[in-house]
């Protein structure tokens, strides 16, 4: 699984998002503190720390069983 920063969207980028009903119900911008609500354990853990490394400009990262590899 990969995970990307995609930045901050424009309101003219949000509304061109479109989904593949076939493959998606639709998509949400979620807070921080309600990921917990859409994701499960191991996803939630890999989000945990993708956004500690976000927050500290520590640029791209690999994860092995949620724990960054050198």
């Amino acid at each position: 699984m990969f995970i990307f920063d995609g930045g901050i969207l424009s309101e003219t980028q949000i509304a061109a998002i479109n989904t593949n009903p076939e493959e998606h119900h639709g998509f949400a911008f979620v807070e921080y503190e309600d990921l917990g609500d859409y994701l499960g354990e191991r996803l939630l853990k890999r989000m945990r720390v993708c956004f500690k490394n976000l927050q500290n400009n520590e640029g791209g990262l690999y994860l092995e069983k949620h724990e960054k590899i050198s």
